[in-house]
């Protein structure tokens, strides 16, 4: 998994995570099984439906954006907890690239608490202490 982080102006940040296809394969068993038990289909009980048959009337997409999810609610929160973003508001989350065979990458715009900096406050000290 690669990231690339980017800051925004007004205490945002961008965040890039680009998944490889080796990995983002790993999901497809989560994501069909996701995927098989909302199906219903003649002949085969809710649940049960052969892969071929759910990917033949729902097609592959479907189980794609089902890994997608099982991939993002896995990888952001070790990608805020690995850069240590301290993040105030709830991720705007959007897919940019998804198929089957290439690389999966999302981004996350999220607030973050603003970076202050403070005066010398050692300086300013010394001075009060002065003018008395």
């Amino acid at each position: 998994m690669k990231t690339k982080i980017n800051k925004e102006e007004g205490s945002q940040v961008e965040i890039e995570v680009t998944i490889p296809w080796a990995d983002f394969h790993k999901y497809w068993d989560k994501g069909f099984k996701k995927i098989q038990d909302m199906v219903e289909m003649p002949g085969f009980r809710k649940g049960m439906a052969p892969e071929n048959m759910v990917i033949e009337k729902y097609g592959e997409m479907t189980i794609l954006e089902a890994m997608s999810d099982l991939a993002i609610n896995e990888t952001y929160p070790v990608v805020i907890m690995e850069n240590k973003i301290k993040i105030i508001s709830h991720p705007h989350i959007h897919v940019v690239k998804i198929a089957k065979g290439e690389d999966f990458v999302y981004h996350a715009h999220v607030d973050v608490m603003p970076e202050l900096t403070l005066p010398d406050y050692k300086a300013i000290a010394k001075e009060v202490v002065k003018g008395k």
